[in-house]
Protein backbone atom coordinates (compact mmCIF):
# COMPACT_ATOMS: atom_id res chain seq x y z
CA UNK A 1 0.00 0.00 0.00
CA UNK A 2 1.01 3.31 -1.07
CA UNK A 3 1.94 5.77 1.99
CA UNK A 4 -0.37 8.03 3.02
CA UNK A 5 -0.28 11.74 3.51
CA UNK A 6 -1.95 13.80 5.96
CA UNK A 7 -2.03 17.58 6.30
CA UNK A 8 -2.27 19.44 9.13
CA UNK A 9 -2.67 23.29 9.28
CA UNK A 10 0.11 24.97 10.80
CA UNK A 11 -1.16 27.30 12.99
CA UNK A 12 -3.54 26.70 16.14
CA UNK A 13 -3.23 22.69 15.09
CA UNK A 14 0.63 22.61 15.38
CA UNK A 15 1.70 25.69 16.66
CA UNK A 16 -0.52 27.69 18.75
CA UNK A 17 0.58 31.46 19.94
CA UNK A 18 0.47 32.90 23.13
CA UNK A 19 -1.67 36.30 22.29
CA UNK A 20 -5.19 36.20 22.91
CA UNK A 21 -5.07 38.33 19.76
CA UNK A 22 -2.80 37.56 16.84
CA UNK A 23 -2.55 42.05 16.66
CA UNK A 24 -1.47 41.71 20.67
CA UNK A 25 2.20 41.17 19.20
CA UNK A 26 2.76 44.48 18.05
CA UNK A 27 2.54 46.21 21.52
CA UNK A 28 5.83 44.16 21.91
CA UNK A 29 7.40 45.03 18.45
CA UNK A 30 6.29 48.51 19.28
CA UNK A 31 8.20 48.53 21.91
CA UNK A 32 11.30 47.14 20.33
CA UNK A 33 11.23 49.33 17.49
CA UNK A 34 11.32 52.18 19.71
CA UNK A 35 14.58 50.82 21.64
CA UNK A 36 15.83 50.63 18.46
CA UNK A 37 15.35 54.19 17.31
CA UNK A 38 13.03 53.30 13.91
CA UNK A 39 9.67 54.60 15.23
CA UNK A 40 8.56 57.40 17.35
CA UNK A 41 5.25 56.10 17.11
CA UNK A 42 3.61 55.69 20.68
CA UNK A 43 3.54 51.82 21.32
CA UNK A 44 -0.46 51.43 21.33
CA UNK A 45 -0.70 53.22 17.95
CA UNK A 46 0.98 50.38 16.44
CA UNK A 47 -0.73 47.52 16.40
CA UNK A 48 -3.80 50.26 14.33
CA UNK A 49 -0.57 51.56 12.42
CA UNK A 50 0.50 47.84 11.12
CA UNK A 51 -2.73 46.31 10.40
CA UNK A 52 -3.58 49.59 8.41
CA UNK A 53 -0.69 48.33 6.45
CA UNK A 54 -1.26 44.71 5.70
CA UNK A 55 -5.62 45.86 5.08
CA UNK A 56 -4.44 48.44 2.70
CA UNK A 57 -2.51 45.74 0.77
CA UNK A 58 -4.76 43.04 0.69
CA UNK A 59 -7.24 45.15 -0.37
CA UNK A 60 -4.79 46.51 -3.56
CA UNK A 61 -4.20 43.36 -4.09
CA UNK A 62 -6.62 40.78 -6.45
CA UNK A 63 -5.86 37.72 -3.84
CA UNK A 64 -6.10 38.93 -0.86
CA UNK A 65 -3.15 37.34 0.57
CA UNK A 66 -0.02 39.24 0.65
CA UNK A 67 3.66 38.39 2.71
CA UNK A 68 5.58 40.03 5.60
CA UNK A 69 8.04 41.34 3.28
CA UNK A 70 5.36 43.37 1.24
CA UNK A 71 3.88 44.58 5.00
CA UNK A 72 7.57 45.78 5.74
CA UNK A 73 8.26 47.60 1.96
CA UNK A 74 5.06 49.88 2.68
CA UNK A 75 6.29 50.48 6.04
CA UNK A 76 10.06 51.32 5.49
CA UNK A 77 8.41 53.92 2.61
CA UNK A 78 6.37 55.23 5.60
CA UNK A 79 8.62 55.74 8.06
CA UNK A 80 11.85 56.32 5.26
CA UNK A 81 13.89 53.53 6.32
CA UNK A 82 17.31 52.63 4.55
CA UNK A 83 17.05 48.92 3.60
CA UNK A 84 19.21 48.08 6.73
CA UNK A 85 16.72 49.62 8.72
CA UNK A 86 13.85 47.80 7.38
CA UNK A 87 15.54 44.47 7.61
CA UNK A 88 16.20 45.14 11.35
CA UNK A 89 12.31 45.77 11.71
CA UNK A 90 11.26 42.55 10.07
CA UNK A 91 14.14 41.18 12.50
CA UNK A 92 12.26 42.32 15.63
CA UNK A 93 8.72 41.32 14.50
CA UNK A 94 9.76 37.48 13.11
CA UNK A 95 11.84 36.68 16.56
CA UNK A 96 8.96 38.31 18.71
CA UNK A 97 6.39 35.98 16.87
CA UNK A 98 8.65 33.39 17.30
CA UNK A 99 8.84 33.90 21.16
CA UNK A 100 5.23 33.12 21.28
CA UNK A 101 4.28 30.20 19.22
CA UNK A 102 4.34 26.76 21.56
CA UNK A 103 4.03 23.43 19.83
CA UNK A 104 0.89 21.56 21.01
CA UNK A 105 1.97 18.55 22.54
CA UNK A 106 -0.71 16.17 21.56
CA UNK A 107 -0.15 16.78 17.59
CA UNK A 108 3.59 16.22 18.15
CA UNK A 109 2.93 12.52 19.14
CA UNK A 110 0.55 11.70 16.51
CA UNK A 111 2.44 13.24 13.98
CA UNK A 112 5.60 11.35 15.07
CA UNK A 113 3.16 8.46 14.72
CA UNK A 114 2.45 9.18 11.14
CA UNK A 115 6.13 9.09 10.29
CA UNK A 116 7.02 6.01 12.31
CA UNK A 117 4.37 4.35 9.89
CA UNK A 118 6.00 5.53 6.91
CA UNK A 119 3.38 7.82 5.52
CA UNK A 120 4.17 11.43 4.68
CA UNK A 121 3.02 15.04 6.15
CA UNK A 122 2.09 18.50 4.95
CA UNK A 123 2.16 21.50 7.25
CA UNK A 124 -0.22 24.01 5.53
CA UNK A 125 -0.14 28.04 6.29
CA UNK A 126 -1.74 31.06 4.96
CA UNK A 127 0.16 33.05 7.25
CA UNK A 128 2.17 35.95 5.57
CA UNK A 129 5.58 34.44 7.02
CA UNK A 130 8.09 32.51 5.20
CA UNK A 131 7.60 28.88 5.08
CA UNK A 132 11.80 29.22 6.39
CA UNK A 133 10.66 30.59 9.42
CA UNK A 134 7.97 28.55 10.03
CA UNK A 135 10.36 25.39 9.20
CA UNK A 136 12.95 26.88 11.29
CA UNK A 137 11.02 27.03 14.26
CA UNK A 138 10.13 23.32 13.85
CA UNK A 139 13.17 22.51 13.66
CA UNK A 140 14.34 24.40 16.10
CA UNK A 141 12.12 22.70 19.05
CA UNK A 142 12.45 19.27 17.43
CA UNK A 143 9.65 18.51 16.15
CA UNK A 144 10.65 17.78 12.75
CA UNK A 145 13.64 15.57 11.81
CA UNK A 146 14.38 16.63 7.93
CA UNK A 147 13.11 19.05 5.59
CA UNK A 148 11.46 16.13 3.32
CA UNK A 149 8.40 16.01 5.75
CA UNK A 150 7.77 20.13 5.15
CA UNK A 151 5.50 21.77 3.00
CA UNK A 152 4.21 25.46 3.68
CA UNK A 153 1.79 25.83 0.77
CA UNK A 154 0.96 29.78 0.88
CA UNK A 155 -2.77 29.94 -0.34
CA UNK A 156 -2.31 33.12 -2.38
CA UNK A 157 -3.99 32.10 -5.56
CA UNK A 158 -7.15 30.13 -4.46
CA UNK A 159 -10.00 31.94 -3.11
CA UNK A 160 -11.01 30.73 0.85
CA UNK A 161 -14.09 29.48 0.05
CA UNK A 162 -12.26 26.84 -2.18
CA UNK A 163 -9.86 25.49 0.30
CA UNK A 164 -12.03 22.19 1.06
CA UNK A 165 -11.55 21.28 -3.20
CA UNK A 166 -7.76 21.45 -2.66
Amino acid sequence: MPPKVFSFDVFDTVIVRVWARPTDLFIQVADELIKAGLISTPQELWPNIRTGIERELRSNNHTKEIHIDSIYNALALRYSWSLAERELALQIETKIEKKGWHLVPSIKKYIQEIHQSGNNVIYLSDMYLTDVTIHSFLQEKKFMESRRYFVCLFINRINKKDWKTI
